[in-house]
C-alpha cells in the first residue's frame, strides 16, 4: 500500500487557495477571494525566516520566452501566471522588507541578497527561501547563479541534479529538521508552509548558510550557524539516503478546489512526481492533518474511489469546500 504524504495533501490544498489569494497560513483569519487559478500558475512563499514584503519575483523558462515577474504581498506569498513559460523554471526574488523581531513597521529590514529557487512542473507550489537558494547553489556548484538564471533558457539544471542537491541540505540540517519536527524528505521547494516560527519556519528563523566561491572562482564550500554560532563544517559530500524526495517513477496528481458547491473547479493544479494512491488507506491515512491546518479549517470527510481520492470541509465555519486529487 502506497501512502501519500499528509504535507502532500496540506501543500495541496492551500495551493488550491493560495491561487484564489487565501489559505493565510500566518494568523487566525483565512480568506478565499481573487479570480480562479489553473494551469500554467505558481504560487509560493518568499522568506529568509521572516516572510518578505513587496520583494520582486522574476521567472524564466526553459526557452527564449520573455521572464514574468510579480511581487511578493505582506504574507511573503505571490501568485504568478507563467502559461507563457515551458518548464522547468528559475525564479528569483530580490529585495522586500522584512520584520526579523517582530517589531512591527519600525523594525523593518530591507533584503539585500537574492534568493533563488526552481519548478519543474507547469503550475504549482515553489517556494523561495536561503534552503531552496542553498540547493540550487550546490547543484551548479562554484557557478555563479545570477549567471544559471540568466542562462537557463539554454542550460537549465536538471531535476535530479537538484534533488540530490536539496538532499544534500536536508542530510547537513538533519539535527535541526528532527528538532523542528520536520520529515527528512520534507521538500521545501513545493510544500506549502506556515510562517509562524514552527516546523520548517523555525529552521529558517535559527539556521544561516553562506556560500563562499560560488560565483565563477572555481571553489566553492559552505559554511552555515545557528542562532550565530558556527556550526560543523558543511560536509558536500554527505551521504543522502534516507534525504531523496522522490521524483521519478511517480505519476501525476491533478487537485481541482471547488468552493460552495461550485460546478466547475474554482482551482486547478497538476503535480508531478507523487506517488500513486491505490485505495482508501492510503489516501485517508494523510487525513490526520487537522493540526497542520490553518485556524479555521475543519475537515470533514475523506474518501477515495478508483483513482480519486476527495477531502472535505468548511473554513470559518460558513465557506464549505471540496478538493479532488486525480492520480494518473
Amino acid at each position: 500500500m502506497t501512502r501519500i504524504s499528509k504535507f502532500t495533501i496540506t501543500g495541496a490544498l492551500c495551493a488550491g487557495l493560495l491561487a484564489l489569494g487565501g489559505c493565510d497560513l500566518d494568523d487566525d483569519s483565512t480568506t478565499v477571494g481573487g479570480g480562479g487559478g489553473g494551469g500554467g500558475t505558481l504560487t509560493g512563499t518568499a522568506a529568509v525566516g521572516a516572510v518578505l514584503d513587496g520583494a520582486t519575483v522574476e521567472v524564466r523558462g526553459s526557452t527564449s520566452a520573455p521572464l514574468v515577474n510579480t511581487v511578493t504581498d505582506a504574507s511573503g506569498r505571490y501568485t504568478i501566471d507563467v502559461s507563457s513559460l515551458t518548464p522547468p523554471m528559475v525564479i528569483v526574488v530580490t529585495g522586500g522588507d522584512y520584520d526579523p523581531d517582530g517589531a512591527g513597521p519600525m523594525g523593518l529590514t530591507t533584503n539585500s541578497t537574492p534568493l533563488y529557487s526552481a519548478a519543474y512542473s507547469a503550475s504549482g507550489v515553489a517556494n523561495v527561501t536561503p534552503l531552496t537558494t542553498l540547493a540550487l547553489q550546490n547543484a551548479v556548484g562554484a557557478a555563479d547563479l545570477l549567471t544559471t538564471f540568466n542562462n537557463w533558457g539554454t542550460t537549465p539544471v536538471a531535476q535530479a541534479d537538484l534533488e540530490t542537491a536539496a538532499a544534500r541540505v536536508r542530510a547537513n540540517l538533519a539535527d535541526d529538521l528532527t528538532t523542528a519536527g520536520v520529515p527528512a524528505t520534507y521538500d521545501f521547494f513545493t510544500s506549502v508552509f506556515p510562517t509562524v516560527g514552527t516546523g520548517i519556519d523555525a529552521v529558517l528563523d535559527s539556521i544561516a548558510c553562506t556560500p563562499t566561491g560560488g560565483n565563477g572562482a572555481g571553489t566553492y564550500a559552505v559554511t552555515c550557524s545557528r542562532d550565530g554560532v558556527p556550526m560543523a563544517a558543511f560536509n558536500l559530500s554527505i551521504s543522502t539516503d534516507g534525504f531523496i524526495v522522490v521524483s521519478s517513477g511517480g505519476g501525476n496528481m491533478r487537485v481541482q478546489l471547488y468552493i460552495n458547491g461550485s460546478g466547475t473547479p474554482n482551482s486547478d493544479l497538476t503535480f508531478t512526481g507523487i506517488p500513486l494512491v491505490t485505495d482508501q488507506a492510503g489516501f485517508c491515512a494523510a487525513h490526520a492533518i487537522q493540526d497542520d491546518m490553518p485556524t479555521g479549517f475543519v475537515i470533514t470527510n475523506c474518501t477515495f474511489s478508483g483513482n480519486v481520492g476527495t477531502i472535505s470541509g468548511t473554513l470559518n465555519g460558513s465557506l464549505s469546500f471540496s478538493q479532488t486529487y486525480t492520480f494518473s
